[in-house]
């Protein structure tokens, strides 16, 4: 019950900001992901999933009426699922890991949906307040965007409540009973999450003209690694000139309008 509060809390917090009380980059699943495994003892695997959601979802922006997934609240509660089922099974870690993720990129639609539906009940709190505004009733807009905020916490602190006390009674049983095939699987689709992150940031630069580039740079890379034996401060220093390079022929390319 105390994680489940702990866990809750963190939803709240992490719910309101870039929604109630603005952006500090806190909610981003990597920052999210890193607190909270440090709160639960593991910052290890909180980093690890933490940075696989934020890869899946680094193109997914609250813009305009936009509603992205609920990036924050996934990655809070795919890290709690991991550190629970590590700390209560000896099954393999990766097979773990990438149960807890899948089964936190659904509940990030879960907030979004959620999300959805609380817009539209702020947007009728909104008309009462230009009436209390026009009656120049200030205690009554203090009270109705205070209720709003409190709402958003709650928003993530129920869902994030409910689901913890879930995991630590549910999805142990459920991975366990799972057939081997699906471990398989999910063993082997855990190798491929960092793959699908650098897609998504490939796809997001609109970098259609520079694929061969990419490809070349990273082959070039793996090979003096492999082969030539080169220290890590060259290799970096060797990826930083070609993201340098990169990055002024896209700014060119920009320019003329033919990047995408």
């Amino acid at each position: 019950m105390q994680k489940a509060i702990i866990v809750g809390i963190l939803g709240g917090l992490f719910n309101l900001e870039g929604r109630a009380i603005g952006e500090l980059m806190f909610s981003q699943p990597l920052v999210a992901g890193t607190i909270t495994g440090w709160l639960l003892g593991d910052i290890h695997t909180g980093l690890i999933i933490g940075a696989i959601l934020q890869l899946i979802w680094i193109n997914m922006l609250p813009v305009g009426a936009s509603i992205p997934p609920d990036s924050s609240l996934a990655s809070v509660l795919g890290v709690t699922f991991a550190i629970s089922l590590l700390s209560s099974h000896k099954l393999p870690s990766d097979i773990i890991m990438a149960y807890s993720v899948a089964l936190a990129i659904p509940l990030g639609l879960v907030g979004k949906w959620m999300d959805f539906h609380l817009r539209e009940f702020n947007a009728n709190l909104s008309h009462r307040v230009s009436m209390y505004a026009s009656q120049g009733n200030t205690v009554a807009i203090d009270l109705i965007t205070g209720a709003a905020v409190v709402l958003s916490f709650f928003k993530g602190f129920i869902l994030c409540f409910i689901a913890t006390l879930l995991a630590d009674r549910i999805l142990l049983d459920i991975l366990v009973s799972l057939p081997h095939q699906i471990k398989d699987g999910l063993r082997l689709s855990w190798k491929f999450f960092p793959a699908i992150g650098i897609a998504v940031i490939i796809n997001m630069f609109c970098v259609k003209k520079f694929i061969s580039f990419f490809i070349g740079s990273y082959l070039f890379v793996v090979i003096l690694l492999a082969v030539a034996g080169f220290s890590k401060i060259i290799l970096f220093l060797i990826v930083l000139s070609i993201a340098i390079l990169m990055a002024f022929e896209m700014r060119k390319f920009q320019k003329d309008g033919e990047i995408c």
